[in-house]
């Protein structure tokens, strides 16, 4: 069996840090390979890219995710007890709850709300003089994902929890005021929640998309057990 190549330099930390999305795959194409052993926060760590990669994650042989996450992650992008950090029973119940809002009428209905809202936008940015992409989509993505999953998103909160989220992947590995904002993010609850609403209420489109069993994400995680 041929040995693991190895990342350049003693640790791998930072340049995790610096690129977190690009650095494995840019390694492993430097290494011309799809996997490579360096070091994370001085842990031996193997990294790995593509399908078999994957597959490796999804098996239920030899992988242990309990622990594997740093709590700084945890706090932020994954949330604390989560799925990723479970084993055995305890993940695949929880994946099954998942699993359950993955039916192909759900992903038709986030298309739907999802194309219409782009629609919409693209409408307004023919009128714009400039269009920051990824700022208009990071706002799209956040309607959609509210509209899709039940949560209710009064148009007085579209800004401040578009940044929310955003922060939740963007600075989950920051260090110091964008880690802790993220924390924050994930500790504030949108308002709409917390308050009570009728039991005939339902989301209304209101031009921000259609809705097809809107309140079905939010219950099939609140009522989970």
């Amino acid at each position: 069996m041929s040995s693991i190549p190895s990342a350049k330099g003693i640790d791998s930390t930072l340049a995790l840090l610096r690129n977190p999305y690009e650095f494995i795959p840019d390694t492993c194409r430097d290494l011309e390979g799809d996997l490579f052993e360096t070091r994370i926060l001085f842990q031996k760590t193997i990294c790995m890219t593509g399908a078999a990669a994957a597959e490796v994650f999804y098996s239920e042989d030899g992988l242990v995710r309990a622990g594997s996450m740093p709590k700084r992650i945890q706090r932020t992008l994954l949330g604390e007890k989560g799925i990723q950090g479970l084993d055995g029973e305890a993940h695949r119940h929880r994946k099954r709850m998942f699993m359950s809002l993955m039916a192909s009428e759900r992903i038709e209905a986030l298309e739907n709300t999802t194309r219409d809202l782009l629609d919409r936008y693209a409408r307004d940015w023919q009128a714009a003089e400039k269009v920051v992409l990824y700022d208009e989509v990071r706002e799209i993505l956040t309607r959609a994902a509210c509209a899709w999953s039940g949560v209710p998103l009064p148009e007085a909160e579209v800004e401040t929890r578009t940044a929310q989220m955003t922060a939740l992947f963007q600075d989950a590995g920051a260090v110091g005021w964008k880690h802790w904002g993220a924390r924050l993010a994930r500790c504030d609850p949108p308002a709409a929640m917390l308050r009570p609403r009728p039991r005939s209420s339902r989301p209304r489109a209101s031009g921000h998309g259609r809705f097809a069993r809107p309140e079905r994400g939010v219950r099939a995680t609140g009522q989970h057990r």
